[in-house]
């Protein structure tokens, strides 16, 4: 499970402007990182505590919300990348397209949901990554990129 929470303590008892931000993150193509027409609970995390932070900063005023994320199980949410927590929350989409294939096109809707779960595959082989021998990660990765590659060659030629 992925836990997001606008403040680190019960003592943090101010509105917050997280929330509202986090919001705005599903459906705003600036919050998708990765480029891949998806905001996962990692980027919409990410693009509300930036901006909350950069909210508090241009006010003048001392932040008095601290957004957490918990993602790998130990139940201790921290705010950034670096300790251990997001890969979860990095695989995890929302049902919130940014971009939608248009009038109801059936074919580039199975592709982007083959893409899609091409790019799904890819990002939970990254987070097994320490798990595996380095061999069977990089035969691995080799095999889905190329799959990727040939999708989007495909796709690229009947436009």
């Amino acid at each position: 499970r992925v836990i997001v929470t606008a403040t680190k303590s019960g003592q943090e008892r101010n509105a917050t402007r997280f929330a509202g931000y986090f919001i705005e993150a599903l459906t705003n193509p600036a919050a998708d990182a990765d480029q891949n027409k998806r905001v996962s609970v990692l980027e919409a995390f990410s693009y509300a505590a930036k901006l909350t932070d950069e909210m508090y900063k241009s006010a003048g005023r001392l932040a008095t919300e601290h957004a957490l994320l918990e993602d790998s199980g130990d139940g201790v949410g921290h705010p950034s990348l670096e300790a251990g927590d997001g890969a979860l929350a990095r695989t995890t989409y929302f049902n919130v397209p940014i971009a939608t294939p248009a009038g109801g096109d059936n074919r580039a809707a199975k592709v982007l949901a083959e893409r899609t779960r091409l790019e799904e595959e890819i990002e939970q082989l990254k987070a097994r990554k320490s798990q595996m021998p380095v061999s069977d990660y990089e035969a691995t990765l080799e095999k889905l990129l190329i799959e990727l590659a040939k999708l989007n060659q495909a796709n690229k030629q009947k436009q």
